[in-house]
């Protein structure tokens, strides 16, 4: 039962750069099988080897589709990571549970505080406040520091961000507006 799940692997390896597509759903359908196997046999090796291949499969999927949004990769990996990481609580230790949650973090929010800080077009500057809102929720609601910490450093650097570029562009009214909306949000979130 385990080598069917090799079978799209092999298949994706020999069809090359030529059927990206193709790999690409392959690697997803491998993902597919590992993680039903996952689940079966209660592994989280195969569970991982899952994560891995449905990354991999997504990544194939955006590069044959010449995407280079930082967001359809970075998203997803660094939900994988915290996914993982979560999934090990009782494994690992405070230390590097902390760490393995950063880092997923760092992946989920970077990927969007690129797009904020080099093309600061407010569809990246929404996604990236709404998502550092809901790592704020989460971390308030389940106690984790962690993301009550991201989620507030890149949220208030999205909306510094915006207030450059908005300064730059507009009057004193319109930044000043948005500081007292972003203190706002910024002090509901703390609260």
């Amino acid at each position: 039962a385990v080598s069917a799940g090799l079978w799209p692997v092999v298949g994706a390896w020999f069809l090359g750069d030529a059927r990206l597509g193709t790999t690409a759903g392959f690697l997803l359908l491998a993902s597919l099988h590992y993680a039903l196997a996952a689940v079966v046999w209660r592994s989280l090796g195969v569970g991982y080897l899952a994560g891995a291949l449905f990354n991999a499969g997504l990544w194939t999927f955006w590069i044959d589709r010449h995407q280079i949004d930082p967001q359809y990769y970075g998203i997803p990996f660094g939900l994988t990571v915290i996914g993982f990481a979560e999934l090990n609580k009782k494994e690992l230790d405070e230390a590097g549970l902390g760490l393995a949650r950063s880092f997923g973090l760092l992946c989920l929010y970077g990927s969007s505080a690129y797009q904020v800080l080099v093309y600061g077009d407010l569809v990246y500057a929404g996604v990236l406040g709404i998502l550092s809102l809901i790592g704020v929720v989460a971390g308030l609601a389940r106690e984790e520091r962690a993301y009550v910490y991201f989620g507030t450093a890149f949220l208030v650097l999205d909306v510094l961000a915006q207030l450059v570029r908005m300064g730059l562009k507009l009057n004193i009214v319109v930044p000043l507006a948005i500081i007292l909306l972003g203190g706002a949000i910024l002090g509901l979130s703390l609260w």
